[in-house]
């Protein structure tokens, strides 16, 4: 029987190990423990409105995107995502009535289970993979030949084995490379290295989401402005008042609006004291409960928040069935990069990619044939404190050529490195990277970086 290991226990992850297990592949989970899924709070959209249609989502993502943006990976994401979804309710998932708001949508259409969608989405997914064998522990390398990979070097309890397979990492970005984030703190671009050290080609590094309404690491769902939450200063006046889409701007420009006005002395609150109190606490029951936690009645008082590291745009570059420059190795969901977010993710986009993504790599990795052989290629060891403090300080939401040389003279981390330099290979401005040494935009280029290259190559696909 073939042999599928699934590096990460994600939606994709799962999702992928669900449907290879349909396949008829022996099929094995690994993974340290969290998920950047489970933390996903607003939900995942889908044109499924009675006055939505595909063409408007896939216009909404081509919009947030920024010029970046694969035209034929978006379609995929669209009109499969909507079979994706119907599939799980079909398999039993159900879904809240009547559908959110979030920022850059021009419609209603985001699917939500209260305000951890995320949450149970992977609880039912666990349900449906409960008889696929899983084991905790870190991933710290792969067995590779002559471009091929052939299985992973596995490290538990302080010991480390072999296991022959063909491979697909699902195993989340590298927003836990950044001191303040929203996911969990094993999420520091394992995968990414992964693929790099056997020399598969890594795609847009230099695109990383900030989220802008984050209190103590902790996100406040876009879903709530969606509802009317505004972000205000110390003063009270709006943040976004003068741009057209106003708090539903996209979050790039939001974070950036917000960390330059930061640097001039503002402080930024969330005021969703507007929003009918029984409503809040019914919709928004999780993040109430934790901001009440945290000290702060979200129905009585602003909430101060600040940008943090959200979600990896770039990633490990693939075609439209997860496969990588690699024979043998297969990547979906965030820690992979076809190019439907360009250079920046429209909200809730990604729990719809794990879906449809992780479905195409299912169909491609399950026709591979295992191998036993190959030397193994390992990534070393995890990113540092010191290192997510100089990516959060010279590689943050406003970058700059000085800034970005001081910290590639500081970092020890190799993922660290290969996004400064990425962002240093930009000169111009887009989407979640922004220069203020080259604020205007550029002819529309990936870049793309290699283990058998010395620097970044940047051309259109």
């Amino acid at each position: 029987m073939h042999r599928v290991v699934i590096v990460g226990s994600g939606l994709a992850g799962l999702f992928t190990a669900f449907r290879c297990a349909n396949l008829g592949c022996e099929v094995l989970i690994v993974s340290e423990k969290g998920s950047s899924s489970e933390k996903a709070q607003g939900g995942i959209a889908a044109a499924v409105g009675e006055s939505d249609s595909t063409a408007l989502h896939f216009n909404d993502t081509l919009q947030a995107g920024n010029g970046l943006c694969d035209r034929h990976a978006v379609n995929v994401l669209v009109k499969e995502g909507f079979e994706r979804v119907t599939e799980l309710t079909e398999l039993g998932l159900k879904f809240d009535e009547g559908l959110g708001r979030e920022a850059v949508h021009s419609r209603n259409r985001i699917l939500h289970i209260g305000d951890f969608t995320g949450k149970n989405m992977l609880s039912f997914m666990e349900e449906l993979t409960q008889d696929i064998p899983r084991e905790e522990g870190r991933v710290v390398g792969l067995l590779t030949e002559k471009e091929q990979c052939n299985g992973i070097i596995f490290e538990r309890n302080g010991n480390v084995e072999q296991i022959p397979a063909t491979v697909v990492l699902a195993s989340g970005g590298f927003s836990a490379l950044y001191s303040h984030n929203t996911t969990h703190q094993n999420i520091t671009g394992d995968g990414l290295l992964l693929a790099y050290h056997a020399g598969a080609e890594l795609k847009d590094l230099e695109f990383g989401q900030f989220h802008p309404t984050v209190f103590k690491n902790f996100l406040l769902s876009e879903a709530l402005r969606g509802e009317g939450a505004l972000i205000v200063n110390q003063k009270g006046d709006r943040l976004m008042k003068d741009y057209p889409l106003k708090e539903l701007s996209g979050r790039d420009l939001t974070a950036r609006v917000m960390q330059q006005k930061s640097l001039n002395g503002n402080t930024f609150f969330l005021d969703a004291t507007g929003i009918n109190h029984d409503f809040l606490k019914s919709r928004f029951s999780n993040i109430y409960k934790e901001c009440l936690n945290m000290g702060v009645d979200l129905a009585k008082e602003l909430v101060p928040i600040a940008p943090a590291a959200h979600y990896t745009m770039g990633g490990v570059h693939t075609d439209l069935n997860g496969r990588t420059s690699i024979n043998g190795l297969f990547a979906c969901g965030e820690v992979a990069c076809t190019g439907i977010h360009g250079s920046n993710r429209l909200s809730s986009n990604s729990l719809l990619e794990a879906l449809v993504f992780g479905a195409r790599a299912s169909n491609a990795a399950s026709k591979e044939e295992t191998r036993n052989a190959g030397e193994p290629c390992l990534i070393g060891k995890v990113p540092s404190e010191e290192t997510k403090e100089i990516m959060w300080k010279y590689c943050g939401v406003i970058r700059n050529e000085n800034l970005l040389k001081d910290g590639l003279s500081k970092i020890s981390s190799k993922l660290a490195e290969l996004v400064m330099a990425s962002a240093l290979a930009r000169k111009e401005s887009r989407g979640t990277h922004y220069r203020e040494d080259y604020p205007k935009q550029n002819k529309p280029l990936h870049s793309f970086i290699r283990i058998d290259r010395d620097e970044v190559i940047f051309r259109v696909r």
